[in-house]
């Protein structure tokens, strides 16, 4: 009877499927691990899809994108499955100076702009690197600069797009606040909290208009 009565109250939850954004090594297999770790405590067994639950949304990830020069075929079919985009941006200065100096930021932000994604977080990952120890001044900075891209590429950073300091290693911010006295400059959501205050995704309407991206043209 528990059974059942879990397996209506996961029917009932909305799904929301995210996309992860970054390069290899950003963190991000980490970042799952710990809403794997949490979905473990609070989520029926025999769901293997579903990455998390939070009160009201099952959490399934399509997996990650990786930041190349070339937009592959491969990452727009990813894209076009995905309710919300996370970019994980790595909080040392010298990494990210290099994404931004060659365009990888663009070029990924402006593909999924293309397929209609509708809403964009941007966890700036590795904040506890001896590098970086949560200092203000470097997430400000990565803000900042990234926020320039989103606009450029037609996004409206407060409105559809979010930003967030994280630790994928120890997991501060990803599921609870638990840096309150060593951060307190940062006064937003977790990353679980905005994901459960997102709306219903109903971007799929059959009912709705006809969009065909054009990636390659040719003359004949």
């Amino acid at each position: 009877m528990e059974n059942i009565l879990a397996q209506q109250d996961i029917a009932q939850k909305r799904i929301v499927n995210i996309l992860f954004y970054g390069h290899v090594g950003c963190g991000q297999e980490m970042i799952e691990e710990q809403l794997r770790c949490e979905r473990e405590q609070r989520t029926t067994a025999g769901h293997d899809q579903i990455l998390f639950e939070t009160e009201t949304k099952q959490i399934i990830s399509q997996g990650q994108v990786s930041f190349t020069h070339d937009i592959e075929r491969r990452d727009y079919d990813d894209s076009t499955a995905a309710d919300v985009v996370i970019f994980v941006i790595i909080a040392i200065p010298q990494a990210f100076k290099y994404d931004c100096e060659h365009g990888l930021f663009e070029k990924h932000v402006m593909l999924i702009k293309t397929v209609g994604i509708p809403y964009v977080v941007v966890l700036i990952n590795k904040m506890d690197n001896p590098n970086v120890n949560w200092n203000q001044a470097i997430y400000e900075d990565i803000k900042d600069k990234f926020s320039y891209v989103l606009k450029k590429c037609g996004f409206k950073p407060g409105e559809d797009t979010v930003f967030m300091p994280c630790s994928g290693m120890s997991g501060p911010f990803i599921k609870e606040n638990r840096e309150e006295q060593l951060v307190p400059w940062y006064t937003g959501p977790t990353f679980i909290e905005y994901l459960d205050s997102l709306p219903s995704f109903n971007r799929r309407s059959i009912d709705g208009p006809l969009r065909i991206p054009i990636f390659y043209s040719y003359k004949v």
